[in-house]
């Protein structure tokens, strides 16, 4: 289906997102009883890397020591309107954590990604958020 999904014409009084994300379930934030009652869809999208950050590691006698470039994954979460298809908002997210292990001396980069659900945990903050402010 290409463009606004055609359900009730009026908004409801209180805003609830339809999350649409590859490696989380689809789910509704907010206080929809009904899928009449959604009126935001979000979308998850990949938008490549951070590479600004760099990582130190050391083996465990001190005897080695290398610094290695960091990749995050860059993530968009766009909100639009389901009935018009108008872009509410949009927000660049970057992966979190600690430098991730080595397998070995001879690695060039490491990468942060979007792993477990609570690596989406900035998503679904940012999401409530935009909730209770509308």
């Amino acid at each position: 289906m290409k463009g606004p999904l055609p359900l009730a014409a009026t908004a409801p009084a209180k805003h609830s997102v339809f999350l649409a994300a590859p490696h989380l379930p689809a789910q509704v934030i907010g206080t929809a009883t009904t899928v009449a009652d959604v009126d935001w869809v979000a979308v998850l999208e990949d938008r490549g890397w951070d590479e600004s950050a760099t990582c130190d590691y050391a083996d465990v006698k001190g005897t080695y020591s290398k610094e290695l470039k960091v990749k995050r994954a860059l993530k968009t979460v766009t909100i639009y309107d389901r009935r018009t298809g108008a872009t509410v908002d949009a927000k660049e997210l970057r992966a979190e954590g600690p430098c991730p292990e080595i397998a070995g001396t001879t690695q060039t980069d490491v990468a942060v990604e979007f792993k477990g659900k609570e690596s989406f945990a900035p998503v679904l903050a940012w999401l409530n958020e935009r909730i209770a402010t509308n």
